[in-house]
């Protein structure tokens, strides 16, 4: 089985003839940094929408380290305390805890969706432990009787949300060639190579 590819080289001779004359990793180096800047921002954008109620240091923890002339990669990634629980946002999975509080429709939550004050304990006020009609959890005595604020779990299983790699794929498919044409055609103006 044979394949023949036919192609003009004259036209892309004559380019690479012209980025001779240019600093072409430099041109790279920022293009993907720019590309880099635009996909943090498409995905902390897109953490607003897919987790729920994201505080603001959250999102703020995606950050780009940034390529350099010597080392053409940039790398978008989340602060090192961010890490473990944003990936099991990114990729699911299991976080080994155990009893860990897990609220119910029951429960009073923070503006993100956590619960308050869970460093000092989950119990509040006339709320107690108790395991009732077999779930071990923090439950409320009122007048309707007895109702489950939280529940306690061992290693809770967390469901992929948040496309992070879906996203960054397609912006960067998106973006990477609008960018490099757009700074290698400045580059080539500055020369006065174009």
């Amino acid at each position: 089985m044979k394949v023949k590819i036919e192609t003009n080289l004259k036209p892309t001779l004559k380019n690479l003839v012209k980025f001779q004359k240019v600093d072409l990793p430099n041109i790279t180096r920022i293009a993907i940094n720019e590309t880099a800047v635009r996909v943090k921002e498409l995905e902390q954008v897109a953490m607003r929408k897919h987790l729920d109620r994201p505080r603001k240091q959250t999102v703020n923890s995606l950050f780009v380290k940034y390529a350099k002339k010597n080392n053409l990669v940039a790398i978008i990634t989340f602060r090192d305390w961010a890490q473990d629980f944003m990936r099991l946002q990114v990729k699911g999975g299991i976080r080994k805890a155990n009893n860990t509080a897990v609220p119910t429709v029951n429960a009073k939550l923070n503006q993100y969706g956590n619960i308050p004050g869970r460093k000092s304990g989950v119990v509040k006020g006339k709320q107690f432990k108790a395991t009732i009609k077999g779930i071990y959890g923090v439950w409320e005595k009122n007048n309707k009787g007895l109702k489950i604020i939280h529940r306690f779990e061992n290693n809770p299983q967390y469901e992929k949300r948040f496309p992070f790699y879906r996203i960054a794929g397609k912006s960067i498919h998106r973006l990477w060639p609008v960018k490099f044409e757009k700074i290698s055609k400045y580059y080539l103006r500055k020369a006065n190579l174009k």
